[in-house]
């Protein structure tokens, strides 16, 4: 009898995780695995290792190292649309952006902070740009990691296709900020705006990659405070 109400117990303290969440839970934990080996030590042995849980519940929610990987460049594709999407909106107007103490210290945060300023196609670019960069500072090594899982994905013809979804994601929500400033302010741009797009994504990822490497804040922003000047330029009278 008393096995019996043991076994009973037992089993209904295992508590039946969803399998969204447990998807959840595992790609979070992807993401610590990947910021601290790197992209190629990202493996589901390694993710179930981190989470403390058998291998087979990883394989459960994820039935490929593959379908890993999608869930962890999606989750960081949601993460960066949530912090430029405000940008490609009317609310945009309001000045979010506060400077960080590199900003303030070479004086590069000007732009954003002033309302006649941000409502300008420069100060809303300035401004996005800007929140790049507070996000690659605050966590880089998650920065180096996605970087490296864009490497890795480029040698592997079906990864590639992963990369080249996440993107055509980010050219799409650059590609709505441009839209955005030209309806804003009734001009046009002088080149495709998705080609635009396409130029500014290569400059942010470059210039992330080049502050991975030295480390140097300053520079960053006023880098990134040129680009938006540059780029802000392309829109016609």
């Amino acid at each position: 009898m008393s096995s019996t109400n043991s076994g009973s117990g037992s089993q209904q303290s295992r508590k039946r995780i969803p399998a969204e969440q447990r998807r959840r839970e595992l790609t979070a934990v992807a993401h610590t695995v990947m910021a601290r080996d790197g992209a190629f030590g990202l493996t589901t042995r390694a993710v179930a290792k981190e989470a403390g849980v058998p291998h087979g519940s990883v394989h459960y929610a994820f039935h490929s190292k593959d379908e890993l990987i999608r869930a962890v460049v999606r989750d960081d594709i949601d993460r960066s649309t949530a912090a430029f999407r405000r940008f490609a909106a009317p609310e945009a107007n309001t000045p979010e952006h506060a400077a960080s103490p590199a900003e303030q210290a070479t004086g590069s945060a000007a732009a954003p902070a002033q309302t006649e300023q941000a409502v300008s196609p420069e100060g809303i670019l300035h401004a996005a740009f800007a929140s790049y960069a507070d996000n690659l500072i605050g966590d880089p090594w998650e920065e180096a990691a996605q970087q490296e899982l864009a490497l890795m994905c480029a040698r592997d013809e079906q990864l590639r296709v992963i990369m080249q979804e996440s993107n055509a994601s980010y050219r799409e929500l650059i590609g709505s900020i441009l839209d955005y400033l030209a309806a804003a302010t009734g001009k046009t741009w002088a080149q495709p705006a998705d080609m635009l797009a396409e130029n500014i994504l290569g400059a942010l990822f470059g210039t992330a990659q080049l502050w991975l490497i030295d480390r140097d804040d300053a520079t960053l922003y006023a880098s990134l405070a040129t680009l938006a000047k540059v780029y802000a330029a392309q829109l016609g009278k």
